[in-house]
């Protein structure tokens, strides 16, 4: 399992998470800024 921790604005926003099958999700911290993360289908290098 890979993760990666994320800040938005110097305030913890969550963690995007690649679960062993490849599937990624993303947990907003209790206190995120109320911002909605957005998803692209950009091809993966």
């Amino acid at each position: 399992m890979k993760v990666l921790h994320t800040w938005l604005e110097g305030v913890y926003a969550g963690v995007f998470t690649v679960r062993s099958e490849g599937r990624v999700i993303f947990e907003y911290a209790d206190n995120a800024p109320a911002t909605p993360i957005s998803e692209t289908d950009s091809p993966r290098p």
